[in-house]
This record gives structure tokens, C-alpha cells and sequence, in this order.
């Protein structure tokens, strides 16, 4: 039982080191620029709470020396507080302005988090869709081995010329590292992107997960265009602080004060009101915020109108690539029970040459690979759509 549950627990180690797209998800979830995300979230919070507090208490001091008009000197001092606060409606707006603007930013970051994971997600398909050309090249060249080491048999026993031996000899050696070049790019993809998540460069990716390939695929998944709703607060944002900037009286001063003078002692109250009528700035600094509201709304209607063709387009292209997939994995299957069955057979009779036989082998490698190349771009067009339509979720 010891044993067993020893298996077990290796088993389970070693599946949790295989990186799949909720791997890919969670270690997003820790990356640096979430954590930025989250401090940012805090500040903005502080930020808030830092428009209704209370201002510093001004504290005012005054000392001097002074002669009464009979010649008597006396020394005369005066103390007194001031403090400023913001009318209710004041720092009601003014709080709101700055949480709709907090907001707006938290969406835009949200968006980022969001296309970098799309980005990181279409990596990880095309990197399992190279490791699968791969495998058909790895099957390719042990095919194409065989076939060199049946050749130098029958060299050395004379049946063919050297001539033939060699040339066949050589593109062995060009497909070899042909393949080689291949797998050290796509294992150099592979760390690239698991570094790229803080994850260690020598993990194996899943690739038993890619989203299914469909003429129409259901997106599913929590939908919301966190641009269009950045934009939205964006806009709330300056409309709160025109109305701010449109209020006569935003903000007043209660004061203390006493004074010891020679003859007297006095204690003082005051109430100090800003008179906005006075001065054209506040009139300056609302038509700004009513221009920059008018600015975020436009803005979002371009936004809206570019997405809604680009999003056509993208659905449009996508069932070309699937059409183009299908068109291909028929002409592959055509190449398998066609083409090289015809010379696989010639070859066995003798009646071609081998290079006419590799020649057939390698033009139906090529087709598989255009094949898995056609995937690729399927997908490609498939994270376009999905960064379009900002999905968070999975297919």
C-alpha cells in the first residue's frame, strides 16, 4: 500500500508540472503586471479617501512691540486657527469624479491583463501545432533513414552505384538539420513562454487543450467590452467635475483668533467664502471638463464603430480559415491515398528512382505542414476575434 500510494503522489507531481491554459491563466493571475494592477486598485482607494479629508489646521502667530499714545510700552501677541472645508455637494462630487476616474483606469488595466493573456494563449496553441510538425518531420527523417541505411547495404554489396549512395547521404544530412533547427526554434518558443510567465523554461506544455477548430465556434466565457465601459467612467468622470466647477460656492473657511493688545483683549470668529463670481477661472475649468466629457463620448463611438466592422471582418475570416483547413486536410488525405500510394508502389517495382520516391514523401510532409500552418492561422484569427470582443473564459 506504501508503494501504491507512493506512485500515486509521483504521478500527481509530475502532472502538475504539465502547463496547460489554466496554468497559463493562473500564473497570469500572479504576474507583475496584475500585481501593479492591484497596487494601483489600493492607491486609487487612498487616493479617494484623501479628497474627504480634512485639510491641516492652519495655525496663525503673530508677536510685536507697541507704545500707547501716553508712551507706555507693551509687548502684544495674537494667536489663531483656520480651517478649510469642502461643502457637502463639494465633496460628494469631487468623490465621485475621482472614483469614475479610478475606475476608467482599472478597466483599461483589466483590458491589458486581458490581451496579454490572448497573447499567451494563441502562443501556446501555436507552439503545440509546431511541436505536431514537428513530429511528422521527426517521422519524415526516421522514414528517410531507413531508407539510407537499406541504400548502403546495397552499395556495399554493389547494386547501386556510389553516386547515388552519396547524394542520398547528403539529404539525409541537410534534412537532419533541417529538423534540428526546427526543434531548437520551437523549444526556444516554448521557454520563451514559459518564462515570459515566471514558470521554469523546462516544463512541457499539455497541448491536449486547444480550443476546437469550428466554422462558427460558441464563444463563451463573461463577456464585457472593458473599453467601452473605461470610456463610459471616463466621461462620468468629467461630467462630475463640470458640475463641480459649475457650483458658486465649493468651498468655505472657519476661523479662531485672539488677540491681547495694550487696551484690550479680543477673541475673534470669522467665516472666509471665496467669491467665484470674482474670477472667470472656475467658467474656464468647467467648459474643460465639458469638452474633455464631449472628447470620451466620441471617443467611444469611434471605438464602437471600428469594432463592430473589425469584428464582422474577423468572424468572416475565420470561417475562410476553417474552409481553407478543410480544403487542405482534403487535399492531405488525397496526396496519402493517391499520389504517394501510386509511388510507394512504382518505388517496391522498381520503376522509379528513390529520390522520385522521397520527392513524393516529402511533398506530402509539405502538405501536412501546410495543413498545421492553416491551423495556425485559424487561431491567430481566432485570438484576434476573442482581444476584439475582450472574452474572459475559455471556448
Amino acid at each position: 500500500m506504501k508503494y501504491i500510494l507512493l506512485i500515486l503522489s509521483a504521478c500527481l507531481s509530475l502532472s502538475a508540472e504539465v502547463v496547460d491554459i489554466a496554468t497559463i491563466k493562473a500564473s497570469l493571475s500572479k504576474h507583475s503586471l496584475a500585481k501593479k494592477a492591484d497596487e494601483l486598485r489600493l492607491a486609487n482607494v487612498r487616493s479617494s479617501e484623501a479628497l474627504i479629508a480634512l485639510e491641516p489646521l492652519e495655525l496663525e502667530l503673530g508677536a510685536g512691540g507697541a507704545r500707547s499714545d501716553e508712551g507706555e510700552r507693551s509687548f502684544e501677541w495674537s494667536a489663531g486657527v483656520e480651517q478649510k472645508f469642502l461643502t457637502p455637494n463639494a465633496t460628494r462630487v469631487s468623490k465621485n469624479a475621482q472614483d469614475q476616474l479610478n475606475r476608467s483606469q482599472e478597466l483599461r488595466d483589466e483590458h491589458t491583463l486581458l490581451q496579454m493573456q490572448n497573447e499567451a494563449i494563441l502562443s501556446y496553441h501555436n507552439i503545440c501545432l509546431d511541436r505536431n510538425s514537428l513530429d511528422l518531420f521527426s517521422t519524415d527523417v526516421s522514414y528517410f533513414s531507413e531508407i539510407v541505411t537499406q541504400k548502403k547495404r546495397e552499395f556495399e554489396l554493389g547494386e547501386i552505384a556510389k553516386k547515388e549512395f552519396v547524394e542520398l547521404s547528403l539529404e539525409l544530412k541537410r534534412i537532419e538539420m533541417a529538423y534540428e533547427r526546427f526543434r531548437s526554434s520551437v523549444d526556444l518558443d516554448r521557454q520563451k513562454l514559459l518564462l515570459s510567465l515566471d514558470l521554469s523554461g523546462d516544463l512541457p506544455l499539455a497541448c491536449s487543450d486547444l480550443y476546437t477548430i469550428s466554422a462558427k465556434p460558441e464563444l463563451g466565457g463573461e463577456y464585457e467590452d472593458l473599453l467601452e465601459r473605461s470610456l463610459e467612467f471616463e466621461a462620468l468622470s468629467h461630467k462630475s467635475e463640470a458640475e463641480l466647477f459649475g457650483s458658486s460656492v465649493s468651498d468655505y473657511s472657519l476661523g479662531l483668533s485672539f488677540d491681547d493688545e495694550i487696551d484690550m483683549k479680543r477673541a475673534k470668529l470669522y467665516l472666509s467664502i471665496p467669491l467665484g463670481v470674482t474670477s472667470s477661472k472656475k467658467e474656464h475649468q468647467k467648459a474643460e471638463a465639458l469638452h474633455k466629457k464631449s472628447a470620451s463620448i466620441y471617443e467611444k463611438e469611434a471605438y464602437l464603430k471600428s469594432k463592430s466592422i473589425t469584428q464582422a471582418t474577423l468572424k468572416k475570416r475565420l470561417e475562410l480559415d476553417y474552409e481553407n483547413i478543410s480544403s487542405t486536410a482534403r487535399l492531405v488525405e488525397q496526396y496519402k491515398n493517391e499520389l504517394l500510394a501510386i509511388s510507394k508502389r512504382a518505388y517496391e517495382l522498381g520503376e522509379i528512382a528513390t529520390h522520385e520516391y522521397m520527392l513524393a514523401q516529402r511533398d506530402y510532409l509539405d502538405q501536412k505542414m501546410r495543413l498545421v500552418e492553416a491551423k495556425k492561422e485559424y487561431y491567430k484569427t481566432l485570438f484576434e476575434l476573442l482581444a476584439v470582443l475582450q472574452i474572459r473564459g475559455s471556448l
